[in-house]
């Protein structure tokens, strides 16, 4: 007899975790047993340990679908699946041709950016947002030789509203010495940065160039001349470009030739034109188109909030769009995205303070005799400033940001050369200053971010602040509560009390916590709700610990609980508490018990053979005056039996004894008859 220890069920699943406030482990699934807190190796269950073991519960929260909707970008993001509770791992930024990534946002058309600190408790979709580049093309100038050595720096022209095959011409400049092959170029726009190449030759001693002035197209009349055309002969050969005006309309000519334009008046399309002469005198014509109605120059400037003309993704600066529309037309003013860049404000004119501008203009004749309309966009420099996120483990220490701004916030889009320097930091969540102590999320939100670049606008920046957080997790605790599981106890008589009362043992054998600092601080306190319990009993003449569960004599194999879960502990937020109470058991083994008989013989005599002869040996002794055992054999025909017994047990359970007999026997042997004969007599 005593505490001896046998096989335990494997299979056991405790009781899920309590809810709390922040947390719902109602969808969770059991994931078994595993070898250390990490929860990392499964414990393999093949042989009885020699010694206390400490296991650990693993609950399995369900998994969600984060999905990437890329929106053109590349590489595709593959989805990610996230456990409850978990954040989604942002992905390294994608790319489109022609575009700038501008973020992760909530839908496709918000601008709700998404917030990587989020924790996932449903399949959550994010999308990618992208700005359009501006579009540019570069202008190379370069000689006639086979070197085709520069003679003048390139040109890099970037425009906010240039379009995909949007038809360009561009001019010719004036080179020292120089003439171009051709004055003007035309060409299709395309999104990988468009190159055309000026060559020129040199200059001849004197050349020649023709002006021209017609009907433009989709007038009536278009290209007929409404004056005489002008040849300029024995140009000095030094003359890089000449500049010309526009002519009045011939209308006595041009009715008497043209009578069905009579009526019609004409308007030239500019005042004035530079013609910048080429290397072939047959492409120097300069050519002034008339139309039926004035016309009006629209400009409009992209600046940053200083003034300065804004650079686009790759450091060009962005040059004015510039339209020449016709009386009669409707200028529609765009408030064009340009990359990296957000606008604050659309003027007219060029004043930041000036009148905000509308959406549409319409060309009328005082806009045109007036020459023009001037519009300003002014945009902010956008900077994304990001709170950096830290995590750990509870260890009793505050988890904080460093004191450095690099080790708080990350940013990006400052100007190359320019720096952060000052940044504050609010905390909502927190349960210290500046920090996280205990099990929880603080969240941490950057703000009044300064830097060290010398602007003239104090809102020149377009700041956008990204909440990052201190994190500390639970520590993963399992207690095991293994009350005694005797085995093989002798049926004595006595009771026999187990739960907790193995002399060898301890409290901390008894109660196996995983985690040391848990162990120390609630050790007691465990061992204080068990004893509590309804069904634990403390006897001063008990063995161990002296509290018992369960007290029997009668041999038998008994089980027992006990009523103890893990939402009835001291609850500490900084724990996540796994509590296994292993199934207690006390096997008394039934006492050996012999019974013997007596053993008779005799003749047959008709009569029957008993022996009143019967003991008991084995009998504990408080059962020795308590149960008694009678021979009931008997026999009366020739043969044997065995003398067979009766226990009258008196209270006693028969099955606290196992009997083994050793039976005597009854023998009726024959019986001699004599016979005698006698003689007849008559």
């Amino acid at each position: 007899s005593g505490n001896a220890s046998d096989g335990i069920a494997y299979d056991y699943v405790p009781a899920k975790p309590a809810n709390t406030s922040t947390i719902d482990y109602s969808d969770y699934t059991w994931g078994g047993w595993y070898a250390e807190a990490a929860l990392q190796n499964p414990y393999t269950f093949d042989t009885m340990p020699g010694h206390n073991l400490a296991v650990y519960a693993k609950w399995v929260a369900p998994t969600f679908t984060v999905d990437f909707v890329m929106d053109g970008g590349t590489p595709q993001v593959e989805s990610q699946t996230v456990s409850k509770y978990d954040r989604a791992e942002k992905p390294a930024n994608p790319t489109k041709a022609g575009y700038t990534f501008e973020g992760w946002f909530t839908s496709a058309d918000g601008t709700t950016q998404f917030d990587w600190n989020t924790q996932i408790t449903a399949n959550t979709t994010v999308y990618a947002h992208w700005t359009r580049d501006t579009l540019s093309y570069t202008v190379h100038y370069v000689d006639n030789t086979e070197q085709h050595n520069t003679v003048a720096p390139d040109k890099v022209v970037s425009n906010p509203n240039f379009v995909l095959n949007q038809s360009i011409t561009e001019q010719a400049i004036a080179v020292a010495g120089y003439r171009p092959d051709e004055s003007s170029l035309t060409f299709t726009l395309d999104e990988n940065g468009k190159e055309i190449t000026f060559y020129y030759s040199s200059k001849a001693e004197t050349t020649s160039y023709t002006v021209r002035y017609v009907i433009a197209d989709g007038e009536t009349g278009a290209g007929i001349a409404v004056a005489t055309e002008k040849t300029v002969e024995d140009v000095p050969g030094d003359t890089a470009s000449v500049i010309e005006l526009a002519k009045a309309v011939d209308y006595d000519t041009l009715h008497a030739e043209h009578p069905e334009l009579d009526g019609i008046e004409f308007y030239p399309d500019e005042v004035e034109k530079t013609l910048v002469l080429t290397a072939d005198e047959t492409k120097n014509i300069l050519t002034f188109y008339y139309s039926s109605y004035k016309n009006a120059k629209v400009t409009v400037n992209f600046v940053d909030m200083d003034g300065n003309p804004l650079t686009d993704t790759n450091g060009n600066e962005i040059a004015p769009d510039v339209q020449t529309l016709k009386v009669g037309k409707t200028f529609t003013l765009s408030r064009t995205p340009v990359a990296g860049w957000e606008l604050n404000k659309a003027v007219e004119g060029t004043l930041y303070n000036g009148t905000a501008a509308g959406d549409s203009y319409k060309i009328t004749q005082d806009v045109a005799d007036n020459g023009s309309l001037t519009f300003t966009l002014f945009y902010q420099k956008k900077v994304t400033i990001t709170a950096k996120s830290l995590s750990k483990q509870y260890d009793g220490e505050a988890l904080t940001l460093p004191n450095d701004i690099d080790g708080q916030v990350t940013y990006d889009g400052l100007p190359t050369g320019e720096h952060l320097t000052g940044i504050t930091l609010s905390y909502t969540g927190n349960d210290v200053d500046n920090g996280q102590l205990n099990a929880g999320v603080a969240t941490v939100t950057p703000s009044g971010a300064v830097t060290d670049g010398s602007h003239t606008s104090p809102d020149y920046y377009a700041f956008t602040y990204i909440s990052g957080t201190l994190e500390v997790t639970k520590i993963n605790v399992t207690i095991r509560i293994e009350p005694d599981r005797w085995t093989g106890a002798d049926y004595t008589g006595e009771p026999y009390k187990t739960g907790f009362t193995n002399p060898s043992k301890q409290i901390k054998d008894y109660v196996m916590i995983s985690h040391e600092g848990y162990n120390a601080e609630y050790l007691d306190d465990v061992w204080a709700k068990i004893i509590a319990i309804d069904t634990v009993t403390y006897a001063s003449n008990a063995a161990g610990l002296g509290s018992y569960v369960l007290a029997e004599k009668d041999a038998g194999d008994y089980d027992y609980v006990l009523d103890l879960t893990a939402d009835q502990l001291t609850f500490n937020p900084n724990y996540s508490v796994s509590l296994y109470v292993r199934e207690g058991r006390l096997q008394i083994l039934p006492a050996e018990l012999t019974v013997t008989t007596g053993s008779a013989t005799k003749a047959y005599d008709a009569k029957p053979l008993t022996k009143d002869e019967a003991s008991l040996i084995g009998l504990i002794s408080a059962d020795v005056d308590v149960v008694t055992v009678t021979a009931t054999g008997s026999r009366t025909e020739v043969g044997t039996s065995d003398n067979t017994y009766e226990i009258n047990w008196n209270g006693v359970k028969s099955t606290n004894y196992n009997i083994t007999g050793e039976l005597g026997t009854l023998e009726v042997t024959l019986a001699q008859l004599k016979i005698t004969v006698k003689d007849k007599t008559s």
